[in-house]
């Protein structure tokens, strides 16, 4: 019998992560980059057309306590622009650095961020990330990146 792959290694970087952050204010419908380690140049960026996760914008799921699941690319280097997600889808081209740079608003936009681990090893994503919220149980069951 073959084993499942999913359930093999929960933080496996092969399968998405289930990102849960808690951010300074709702940045939600805007842009996010990720810069580097010093936050003074861009490491990556996406294209007008990644900023769709499973056909919609790829707006964060609001969870409870403020927190929320992250559905682009929240990361410790990430940051916010300047810029609504569905004005970026629209835009004919990948804008340049220079553009980008000069719409950041935020270069450290989380107050908490949290790996949960594959998301595919989830019955019910948010109901069990709520429940790990609402009894404080992320520390325990999730990787602390930033608090």
């Amino acid at each position: 019998m073959q084993k499942n792959p999913i359930n093999e290694d929960r933080f496996n970087p092969m399968y998405p992560a289930a990102i849960v952050f808690k951010p300074k204010k709702d940045y939600g419908n805007l842009v996010s980059i990720v810069l580097d380690s010093t936050k003074s140049s861009i490491v990556s960026y996406p294209a007008p057309s990644d900023v769709f996760y499973k056909g919609k914008l790829a707006t964060p799921f609001p969870l409870e306590k403020g927190y929320f699941l992250d559905n682009r690319n929240v990361n410790l280097n990430s940051a916010i622009l300047d810029i609504t997600l569905e004005e970026y889808s629209k835009l004919a081209n990948v804008p340049t650095e220079k553009y980008l740079i000069s719409k950041i608003i935020e270069k450290s936009p989380y107050l908490e961020i949290y790996n949960c681990g594959n998301r595919y090893k989830f019955r019910n994503e948010i109901e069990e990330l709520n429940f790990l919220i609402k009894n404080n149980l992320l520390k325990k069951n999730c990787k602390c990146l930033k608090k």
